[in-house]
């Protein structure tokens, strides 16, 4: 991982793995990681340095962003197949839309 590139932490994945999501963003300069949060600590500990998530079960809320200095984008599954893009600013988030 190069040190300047911007983190994406995958909080957490029921997928069999993630090498699409990591050869799609390291082509665009990111470095993917996954976690494997459970809790909204899980969260924090192990995404305290990421620039975004995705997420898909984790518990992500204000209290948890005021943690991650660094995140400005959270994707989070609200169904199967269905995701919200919230742009995070501080603390708080926002749902994103055009």
């Amino acid at each position: 991982m190069n040190a300047a590139s911007p983190t994406i932490v995958i909080t957490d994945c029921d997928h069999d793995n993630i090498e699409p999501e990591q050869r799609v963003f390291a082509e665009a300069g990111f470095d993917v990681r996954l976690a494997e949060c459970k809790t909204a600590s899980d969260v924090i500990e192990q995404a305290r340095e990421a620039d975004a998530l995705i997420n898909q079960y984790a518990p992500i809320d204000e209290s948890v962003l005021a943690h991650l200095m660094r995140c400005r984008i959270v994707v989070d599954e609200v169904e199967p197949n269905s995701y919200e893009l919230h742009t995070v600013s501080g603390n708080v988030w926002e749902r994103y839309s055009e």
